[in-house]
């Protein structure tokens, strides 16, 4: 009876390791930097040309693109729906990554959520870490 409680135990514990492992791959993989693809370069270009230097929520970009026929198309062929939380989430995937020589920056949060800019970076910034890239003025 002892040896069989003590590798049931071995198993259990077997278990746990597993699963901790797995949790662990799960979080690295959200931790890695959205891919950087066309589709996302070309997504922060429409949002680039409609906000400008502004600071903006993912809520307001979506009121913006209500008024915005070209803004809202590009939102909704990228996430299916003007949807600020789909918006925000990817913002913050992307953000410090140079996407056809943008950049998303988090410039500060509160109550109503996170504030965003998009900023151009030079060329010559573009091949450093991406989130060493300056915003150019």
């Amino acid at each position: 009876m002892n040896a069989r409680y003590e590798l049931r135990v071995v198993e259990l514990l077997t278990e746990i390791r597993d699963d901790q492992r797995r949790v662990l791959r799960l979080l690295e993989e959200e931790r890695r930097p959205a891919p950087v693809d066309e589709r996302a370069g070309k997504l922060l270009a429409v949002i680039a040309e409609h906000v400008g230097d502004r600071v903006f929520s993912s809520a307001e970009l979506v009121t913006h693109a209500r008024l915005a026929p070209a803004l809202r198309f590009a939102i909704v062929e990228s996430f299916g729906a003007l949807n600020a939380r789909r918006i925000g989430k990817w913002l913050r995937r992307v953000e410090g990554q140079v996407l056809g020589g943008l950049r998303v920056e988090r410039i500060g949060a509160d109550a109503l959520g996170v504030a965003w800019r998009v900023c151009r970076v030079s060329d010559s910034e573009t091949h450093v870490a991406q989130a060493g890239a300056r915003c150019l003025a």
